[in-house]
């Protein structure tokens, strides 16, 4: 119980919603008795003990270390007499600092479900009796604002849960229309804050102030949420910060006074207008559409409105769902929708979440292994070593899998020990051997391998014949950029074979593995014969960067279809000697 208290009071005060001792002690009891009666025990001893006393508080304060969180003794109203005051304040500091309509802003966070349909539609109630994850619960949150000119709307913030989501492999975060940021809880920060006001919002404001000949000068009208620091209001003199009164946000927040709810809306109508166009031109049920509507195209819908009246969008919404097939909607059903995003979490909300708190903490990857390493090479071993531990990967070694049942896997070590593992999803890859042809003709192959020198690649009994790629016995690794060196050896000294020469080409191992770790970064292992390194880029490169993502995913595609295949790619080694001339080819052991 105090788990999900601790949730529930966390989002409260995130949205700024006063808390009292009598609130917390009510919404202690509700979740108890939601969760009685979920186990079907209602109204048992357990309950009947608890009752919420201000000795518990004080108790599950200190366990929690809530001594941050505001909790007033009696629940707070609006303050009408602050907010009255303030206007006279406000109106002062416009006309002592000579703002302009163009030079004052304000900013707002709003909680957004960005894939919630209306309760009464199909999708709604399939989701709702379906167990797991649920995407009409998956929120995010957004950060709203403009001038009081209404010309200059600043590009949303958007935090999310995931800094990498799916739907955002292989795109470029700034060119979204929004600032893509990320945060567990999907909360802006004090930090995530303060870095949209200093790297977003003062050189959006210079520009704009430059663009329209206006001295450089702002007035930012903040309310005193947690995530709005007191310190960004000595960052940049040019820009004043002022604070609204605490318990007045509902009587002040301009972005309260109807803005956001018009985003909201709009967000919504832009929605179904894709769902009735994908309907008309594609015959996709609305079924199939809401399943391959993602994050990415949440942002792309995220622009400015352009129609401040919500009942005339409202009434947009409603005749362009009931456009759709198997569906009927009212304007309640699209008022209850809109005013769910800022509802507080329900106890069936706060168990949910912590359902999938505990599927993520009893989630569990193993990597097992036939080898004694990772890899290799001792460098880039090592690297895949870190990575593994801090994505919390248990690594097996010298485990070989000889059999898979439904539920377990079935291993064979170097002693000959068997251990067996379970599983709930696995992915293998099967073990890898030459051709068939070549594994039947001892004449040409020794274990099944072509048996040609390691540097010239020519038979080792027949002068006519040479081997390149996966099927040669050489020591070295069997990838396309192996290939790419081999062609260039086997060409040159093939050639001269035909007219009787000295075969002088030769191979020296070269070999190169890309590896992805995560969705925008990877490592590249490059190395020759023994262990040397070989690397091309002028740094370290078992290091996870994005530009090893870049290339794997960009560059090396290009140069295996249209070079590789061609003929005209050797591999990077000339690449190297320009870029990386002082390299050190050093051997690893």
């Amino acid at each position: 119980m105090e788990k999900l208290l601790y949730t529930w009071i966390q989002d409260q005060n995130q949205r700024q919603v006063p808390l009292s001792l009598a609130i917390i002690q009510n919404k202690a009891l509700s979740i108890i008795n939601t969760l009685q009666n979920k186990r079907g025990e209602n109204n048992s001893e357990e309950t009947k003990c608890f009752s919420a006393s201000r000795g518990w508080y004080i108790r599950f304060k200190t366990r929690y270390s809530l001594h941050k969180i505001r909790v007033q003794e009696e629940a707070a109203s609006a303050d009408h007499v602050a907010a009255q005051s303030f206007s006279g304040i406000l109106k002062e500091i416009i006309e002592s600092g000579y703002y302009s309509h163009k030079q004052i802003f304000n900013v707002d966070e709003t909680g957004l479900f960005w894939k919630k349909m209306p309760s009464r539609t199909f999708i709604s109630q399939e989701e709702k009796s379906m167990p797991g994850f649920k995407a009409a619960k998956d929120r995010l949150t957004l950060l709203l604002g403009s001038n009081v000119e209404g010309d200059l709307k600043l590009k949303p913030l958007l935090v999310y849960r995931s800094e990498d989501p799916r739907a955002l492999n292989n795109y470029v975060k700034s060119t979204l229309p929004v600032i893509w940021k990320a945060n567990p809880k999907a909360w802006v920060t004090s930090i995530l804050f303060e870095e949209w006001f200093t790297k977003h919002f003062i050189p959006e404001v210079k520009q704009y102030c430059l663009n329209n000949n206006l001295a450089y000068k702002a007035l930012l009208i903040l309310d005193n949420a947690p995530g709005h620091p007191l310190r960004i209001a000595d960052i940049d003199p040019q820009i004043k910060v002022l604070f609204l009164p605490p318990n007045t946000t509902s009587l002040l927040q301009p972005m309260d006074q109807g803005v956001i709810a018009s985003f909201k809306a709009y967000y919504l109508r832009k929605t179904f207008s894709q769902a009735v166009k994908a309907n008309k031109n594609d015959g996709m049920e609305l079924r199939d559409f809401w399943k391959s509507y993602n994050i990415l195209q949440c942002p792309s819908e995220s622009s400015s409105t352009d129609q401040p009246n919500i009942d005339e969008i409202t009434t947009d919404i409603v005749h362009l769902a009931n456009r759709l097939p198997d569906i009927a909607v009212t304007a309640d059903d699209i008022d209850d929708l809109l005013s769910s995003h800022s509802q507080e979490l329900t106890d069936e909300d706060l168990i949910e979440l912590e359902a999938q708190k505990k599927i993520i903490k009893n989630s569990s990857i193993t990597y097992t292994t036939p080898k004694e390493t990772l890899f290799g090479i001792p460098k880039y071993a090592k690297a895949l070593t870190q990575v593994a531990e801090s994505r919390g990967i248990a690594v097996n070694y010298k485990l070989e899998l000889k059999e898979v049942t439904p539920r377990n896997a079935v291993f064979i070590g170097n002693g000959g020990q068997t251990v067996i593992l379970p599983y709930t999803f696995m992915h293998v890859t099967p073990p890898m051997s030459p051709p068939t042809c070549l594994t039947k003709c001892t004449e040409l192959a020794s274990k099944g391998y072509l048996e040609v020198d390691k540097h010239t690649l020519q038979h080792k009994r027949y002068s006519n014949v040479f081997g390149i790629g996966d099927c040669i016995n050489t020591p070295s690794s069997k990838t396309a950029a192996a290939v790419a060196n081999q062609s260039n050896v086997v060409a040159q000294n093939l050639w001269n074979s035909m007219y009787g020469k000295p075969l002088i080409a030769k191979y020296d191992g070269y070999g190169a593995c890309p590896i992805l770790t995560s969705y925008k970064r990877g490592i590249i292992a490059e190395f020759k014969y023994d262990g040397k390194i070989a690397e091309t880029l002028p740094f370290d490169q078992a290091k996870e960067r994005r530009i090893c993502f870049y290339l794997q995913n960009n560059v090396f595609p290009y140069l295996y279809w249209n070079r590789l295949l061609k003929g005209k790619w050797n591999g990077p080694g000339t690449i190297r000697k320009i870029i990386n001339p002082f390299a050190k080819q050093t051997r690893e052991k």
